[in-house]
C-alpha cells in the first residue's frame, strides 16, 4: 500500500456495472474478453481530485472487476484526458481492506517523516517451478547501505527483512552489499514522501540443486 500513495486512492460504491463482450489480441489470436463500464459513487478520497460520481472502464484489459452495490477501496491512475484506470493488484472490496484503510486514515496524524522497509530473499533463476521468493539463513545479516537525506548502514534480520523509521523524506539509494547475483540488481532508488514509506526488496538468485546424474559426469 504505501508505495501507491502517488496514485489516486479513494473508496466508493459501484452503483452501476454494465458487462459487455470485447475482443483482444492474446498470443497472436483474437480472443473474447469481458469489458465493464463501472459507475462509482465516491465516498472518501485519500489522494487525487475526484467528482462525486466517476465512470470508467474495467474488466479483462482495463483493470479490476467490480460487482454492483459493493463498496471498494480503489487505487489507480487518472490520465491527462480525464480517464481513470483501476490498479487490479491493489483495488479490493473494503471488507478485505481493513489494514489498508487503517493506514490511510492514520496518515494525517503521523509525523512528517518517512519509512523504508523490505528485505533480501532468495529465488531460483527463471524459468523454474519454484520461483516464490523465500527467506533463508543466507539472507540474515546482509549489509545494506542507504544514501540520501540520511546516510545509514543496516543489516537484514533473522527473517531477511529490514525497517528504517523516522527518516527525512526525499530520494534514497539502497545498495545490498553482496557478491551473489540478484534478479533486481544490487542497487535500487526510491522517492519517499512525507508521512509515506516505500518497500525495497532484493531477490538473490539461488543456484539450481545439482542432480546426482550431473555429479557423476
Amino acid at each position: 500500500m504505501p508505495h501507491y500513495l502517488d496514485q489516486t486512492i479513494f473508496t466508493g460504491t459501484a452503483t452501476r456495472v454494465v458487462d459487455s463482450e470485447g475482443r483482444a489480441l492474446l498470443n497472436g489470436e483474437c480472443s473474447r474478453t469481458l469489458l465493464q463500464t463501472v459507475t462509482i459513487a465516491v465516498k472518501q478520497v485519500f489522494s487525487g481530485h475526484l467528482p462525486q460520481t466517476l465512470t470508467f472502464h474495467a474488466g479483462d484489459i482495463n483493470g479490476a472487476y467490480f460487482t454492483q452495490k459493493v463498496t471498494y477501496l480503489i487505487i489507480g491512475d487518472q490520465k491527462p484526458d480525464g480517464t481513470f484506470v483501476a490498479n487490479s493488484l491493489v483495488t479490493k472490496p473494503v471488507a478485505e481492506a481493513e489494514d489498508d484503510l487503517a493506514f490511510l486514515r492514520s496518515i494525517p496524524k503521523r509525523a512528517p517523516t518517512a519509512e523504508l522497509f523490505g528485505g533480501a530473499f532468495t529465488t531460483y533463476p527463471y524459468p523454474h517451478d519454484n520461483v516464490i521468493p523465500i527467506a533463508d539463513r543466507r539472507t540474515e545479516g546482509l549489509r545494506l547501505s542507504v544514501k540520501g537525506p540520511a546516510q545509514i548502514e543496516t543489516t537484514t534480520g533473522p527473517d531477511g527483512q529490514f525497517k528504517l523509521t523516522g527518516l527525512t523524506p526525499g530520494h534514497y539509494t539502497v545498495q545490498l552489499e553482496t557478491d551473489t547475483p540478484t534478479v533486481t540488481g544490487r542497487t535500487q532508488t526510491v522517492d519517499v514522501a512525507p508521512r509515506g514509506c516505500a518497500e525495497i526488496n532484493f531477490y538473490i538468485v539461488k543456484p539450481f540443486p545439482t542432480k546426482k546424474s550431473e555429479k557423476q559426469h
